[in-house]
């Protein structure tokens, strides 16, 4: 993973605060992310799923005051009851599409905007998906 721009690292208390609202875990490559990143802008990582090429082009800020914060992607996606129950926002690609975890069982999904009632699933861990955006380049 390459940046564009390097920012200060997001603190243990933001991270300890979205999981305590969501009741959830962050899961911990994301959360080292984060507290050694924080709201850093990366490179566009381009990489192929089967036959979808998609790419991620930014790490969703757990910094409420951000404009598209995971706060402002939860708040919303639950109003508008597109984002299920167990999915988390952390990343999205360059058309705006998000990328979500499962709270279960930490598998990724990407989530079309316009085709919510079909996430398709790009890997079995946060692990696995970090490493895809290693690889990409």
């Amino acid at each position: 993973m390459q940046f564009i721009t390097k920012r200060k690292p997001f603190t243990i208390s933001m991270v300890k605060e979205v999981e305590n609202k969501f009741n959830i875990k962050i899961p911990q490559v994301l959360k080292k992310y984060y507290l050694k990143y924080g709201n850093s802008r990366i490179k566009t990582s381009e990489f192929k799923i089967d036959n979808l090429l998609t790419d991620v082009s930014e790490i969703v800020s757990i910094d409420k005051n951000d404009v598209s914060s995971f706060f402002q992607v939860m708040n919303n996606g639950r109003l508008d009851n597109w984002i299920p129950d167990n999915f988390y926002p952390f990343c999205h690609d360059s058309g705006g599409n998000y990328y979500f975890w499962d709270s279960r069982n930490e598998h990724i999904y990407l989530i079309f905007d316009d085709e919510v009632d079909n996430p398709i699933e790009i890997c079995k861990s946060m692990k696995d998906f970090f490493k895809l955006m290693k690889k990409s380049k």
